[in-house]
């Protein structure tokens, strides 16, 4: 009986440091994934930045982009919603457009900035 007794501890010695191990290894690789996960994370959150960020410059670039052809009548209707604005537009955005209203360099933007401003104006002359 003396033998089955030491087996048996021999046994439930090499169960717990077989579970212990186990434990140990499980809680590596937990600890991997979790920084394996932030790191994907990490890497597309960083693509997806960059993307917005282009989207967000194409955006911006075409926003208020004059075009060959375009007048101020044309951009007040477009921005201000009212054609007959135009002279508070032309006012308001005289830095982004020019001061002279008959020629208007195709490439220049309208900023959202004067066309806050040009609403301000027409607000103020109501």
């Amino acid at each position: 009986m003396g033998q089955q007794a030491s087996k048996e501890s021999e046994n439930s010695s090499v169960v717990q440091s077989t579970a212990r191990a186990v434990q140990g290894a499980t809680g590596v690789a937990a600890g991997a994934v979790k920084d394996t996960a932030g790191s994907v994370k990490e890497v597309i959150g960083a693509v997806g930045s960059e993307d917005r960020e282009a989207i967000r410059i194409q955006k911006k670039e075409s926003w208020g982009r004059v075009e060959e052809g375009d007048t101020l009548w044309d951009l007040s209707e477009k921005y201000l919603g009212d054609a007959t604005q135009w002279e508070a537009l032309q006012a308001s955005c005289s830095r982004e457009l020019g001061t002279d209203p008959l020629l208007l360099l195709p490439g220049s933007h309208v900023t959202e900035a004067c066309v806050a401003r040009a609403r301000a104006r027409i607000a103020a002359n109501r």
